[in-house]
């Protein structure tokens, strides 16, 4: 696990077993989803508290994960082979305990919520389609809210803007697109490479988009389309793209 400060310095720690997602905690540790259980790093000293299992299918590990607007630490799960819709959403919640919310993803991605926290998006990267929820005290039904036919590429990390945007990566494409709240796409940015991950805004003004990208030699029958290694595994910076992002919530503890 990989963190890059401000002035470019590079810190890294050894992690249990494989990282689906990390997300900042208000006690400043780092809450991380492994690829079948959640637990939380302390930076200083290196060390992992015991892990809380997730409920994940055996057959399935967590590839996304984002802390919702009350604090709280969900992530995605799909099927290690890419087929099986064993995937799920799985809330950690402050008391330590785990909540199933929904199920039957192939390969979830691209979790992040509206500005006021009242819609969840997610993505299930294999059959192309970014689903939205009602999100409060229960879970909504899942709705299509946007759906992409694009030689193989698929919606992968996603984020919101302050202007309530839904921002997701199409990996497989150099495309970063920008869809309003009704799912129409208003914008496509091209990037160096077609094996973007995921997206956040960053710096002082949140005024800055960092976009990750990976070697595609890790991902079993990649699209034609990014085979290409060139420009590959780098972090992106996109400076003055006029858009702003909203500060990402971090997690609140309670008994973990």
């Amino acid at each position: 696990m990989l963190r890059l400060d401000e002035h470019g310095d590079l810190s890294r720690w050894a992690t249990p077993r494989q990282v689906g997602a990390v997300a900042l905690a208000d006690s400043g540790t780092v809450a991380v989803a492994l690829d079948n259980a959640f637990t939380t790093l302390h930076p200083s000293s290196g060390d992992f508290a015991p892990p809380t299992a997730a409920g994940v299918a055996a057959n399935a590990a967590i590839s996304e994960g984002k802390v919702d607007r009350d604090g709280r630490f969900v992530a995605v799960s799909g099927g290690r082979d890419f087929s099986s819709a064993v995937g799920a959403i799985h809330r950690w919640e402050p008391d330590g305990s785990v909540t199933e919310l929904d199920d039957g993803f192939i390969l979830g991605n691209g979790l992040c919520w509206s500005v006021d926290g009242s819609i969840m998006y997610v993505a299930d990267s294999k059959r192309g389609v970014i689903y939205a929820y009602e999100y409060g005290t229960s879970l909504g039904e899942r709705r299509v809210f946007a759906r992409f036919d694009d030689d193989g590429a698929f919606p992968d990390g996603a984020t919101v803007d302050e202007d309530d945007h839904v921002w997701t990566i199409l990996h497989g494409s150099k495309w970063l697109i920008r869809m309003a709240p009704d799912g129409r796409e208003v914008l496509r940015i091209d990037m160096p490479s077609p094996n973007i991950t995921s997206l956040a805004f960053g710096g002082h003004a949140l005024d800055e988009i960092y976009v990750t990208s990976l070697d595609p030699a890790s991902i079993p029958d990649a699209a034609a389309s990014a085979r290409d290694r060139t420009e590959s595994g780098l972090l992106y910076r996109i400076s003055g793209s006029g858009f702003v992002g909203v500060p990402e919530t971090r997690v609140r503890r309670d008994s973990y």
